[in-house]
C-alpha cells in the first residue's frame, strides 16, 4: 500500500488510487512505465491531477525519460523489496545519462540578432553541417587517404552476439572498407530504438558514428571536413560601425580557426580580421589564431575616431 503524509507530521493518508497512477511494468509490454497523474495536496486533502505536457527539453520530458530507470526504485519503496541493479539494462541507464546531458546543456538556438543590456548589438552565428565529410584512412589498395561513407551500416549476428560496422568506400579505386562500431555484443546491451537505426541505416546515426571520437581512435581515421560545413549567420546582422558581440555555436565537432570563422561572418579578408585583432578592436577569451571545435565568444568594437 501507498503512503502519503501531511507535511506537518500529521497520520498518513492512504487513499485509493488508479492503477496508472502506480509505476511498475506495463502488462503488455512488460515494460516499465511511471505514474500517469500526480498526488497534490489541496486544503488538507489529496487531489489527483494530470502532469503537464511534457517540454522536449524540460525537466517533465527529463522524468519521463528516466521513469523506467527510477520505476525500479519507486517499486522497491512500496513492497519492501531492494531493487536490484541488474534490472536496470545498460542501455536505458546511457540513454537516461544522455538525457540529463541534454538537460544541463542547453541546445544552441538559431542564428540571431538582438541586443545585450548594455544595448550593444548581439549575434549569434551557426557552424552547420552541409555533408557528410570525408574520411581520412590509407586504402590497402591503392594506399590513398581519402574515403566516403556508404551510408550504410553492416549487422552480423552470431547467436545473441552481433557486430556492428559502418561501410565505407575509397574515394580512388573503390575499394570497400569497414569502421568497427560493435564487436561481439550481447543483444540485449543494444538500446532497441539504435538497433532498429543499425538496421535501417538511420542517416542520422551515421553521422553520430562517424562523429564519435572513440570509434575513430580505435578505427585509427580521422575526418575531413573540406566543403562539409556552412557559417549561418542572422540576415539582420549590424554593420561594425559600433561595439557589437557575437557567439558561435557549432552543430558540429568540425575544427576551424575563429579568425576564419569572423572573417566570413564579417565578409572581411584574413589579413583584416588579423590587423583588427593585433589593434584590440577583435577580441576574445580563446585564441582566435589556434583550431576549435567548442563555442566561443568574441566582441568587434568600431574604429576610434
Amino acid at each position: 500500500m501507498l503512503s502519503l503524509f501531511h507535511t506537518d507530521g500529521a497520520r498518513p493518508v492512504a487513499p485509493s488510487l488508479p492503477a496508472t497512477c502506480l509505476p511498475g511494468r506495463s502488462p503488455a509490454t512488460n515494460a516499465h512505465v511511471v505514474p500517469a497523474c500526480v498526488v497534490r495536496r489541496t486544503s488538507g486533502s489529496f487531489a489527483l491531477t494530470k502532469p503537464p505536457a511534457p517540454n522536449r527539453h524540460g525537466p517533465t520530458r527529463l522524468v519521463s525519460e528516466l521513469g523506467a530507470v527510477t520505476g525500479l526504485a519507486m517499486n522497491s519503496t512500496i513492497s519492501g523489496t531492494p531493487a536490484r541493479p541488474k534490472d536496470v539494462p545498460l542501455w536505458l541507464l546511457a540513454k537516461a545519462v544522455s538525457r540529463l546531458q541534454q538537460l544541463i546543456t542547453p541546445l544552441p538556438s538559431e542564428a540571431a540578432a538582438h541586443s545585450d543590456p548594455r544595448g550593444n548589438p548581439t549575434a549569434t552565428w551557426q557552424i552547420q553541417r552541409t555533408s557528410l565529410p570525408s574520411v581520412r584512412r590509407t586504402c590497402p589498395d591503392c594506399t590513398t587517404s581519402v574515403s566516403v561513407t556508404t551510408g550504410k551500416f553492416r549487422v552480423n549476428a552470431n547467436g545473441k552476439l552481433l557486430d556492428v560496422w559502418l561501410l565505407t568506400r575509397c574515394a580512388h579505386c573503390g575499394h570497400n572498407a569497414r569502421i568497427k562500431v560493435h564487436h561481439r555484443t550481447h543483444v540485449q546491451s543494444f538500446d532497441p530504438e539504435k538497433l532498429s537505426g543499425y538496421m535501417d541505416n538511420d542517416p542520422e546515426l551515421v553521422a553520430e558514428t562517424l562523429f564519435d571520437p572513440l570509434i575513430a581512435r580505435r578505427n585509427h581515421y580521422t575526418l575531413d571536413w573540406t566543403d562539409a560545413w556552412k557559417l549561418t549567420v542572422p540576415e539582420n546582422q549590424p554593420v561594425v560601425d559600433w561595439r557589437m558581440n557575437v557567439q558561435v555555436h557549432f552543430d558540429i565537432p568540425v575544427p576551424v580557426r575563429p579568425v576564419r570563422i569572423i572573417a566570413q561572418g564579417l565578409q572581411l579578408s584574413r589579413g583584416e580580421v588579423e590587423r583588427m585583432i593585433t589593434d584590440g578592436r577583435i577580441t576574445s577569451a580563446i585564441e582566435l589564431s589556434r583550431k576549435t571545435s567548442s563555442t566561443f565568444d568574441f566582441s568587434v568594437a568600431p574604429n576610434s575616431p
